[in-house]
């Protein structure tokens, strides 16, 4: 048994050469899987999220009185009145106003554009139903 295991730490020793030098990479071979990390990173993630904030930050400031918009949690209202301290007041309802922070409103609300997609999806069931007699 002990001639076995002499064998195998001779084996191990004789087998991995103590001080034989790794050739090094060049420096730029280094850091280019670090700049295509970077690369892939700032393509999915960072450009879209500043595209979407500049395209909230423009619709924000175009915002008008009387525009129907949509808050972020979720009320509809007309807006009523803006002032220079990004204070919004909404009009929900007749004669009730609420006032909200201007980068708490989500997006424009056309209501317009909603019946038009809905009537269009009926006049396409209706011709399919129309087909299939």
């Amino acid at each position: 048994m002990i001639l076995n295991s002499n064998f195998l730490i001779n084996t191990m020793l004789t087998a991995a050469p103590a001080n034989e030098a790794v050739p090094e990479q060049p420096m730029w071979l280094q850091i280019v899987p670090l700049l295509l990390m970077f690369a892939v990173i700032w393509l999915l993630l960072i450009r879209p999220a500043n595209k979407r904030r500049k395209e909230q930050e423009n619709m924000i400031n175009s915002l008008l009185k009387g525009d129907e918009v949509l808050t972020g949690g979720g009320i509809l209202g007309r807006i009523y009145s803006i002032d220079n301290k990004g204070i919004v007041t909404l009009e929900i309802a007749d004669k009730v106003r609420i006032r909200i922070l201007k980068s708490q409103i989500a997006g424009r609300y056309n209501p317009d554009a909603n019946n038009g997609e809905n009537n269009n999806e009926k006049k396409a069931d209706e011709t399919s139903s129309a087909d299939k007699k």
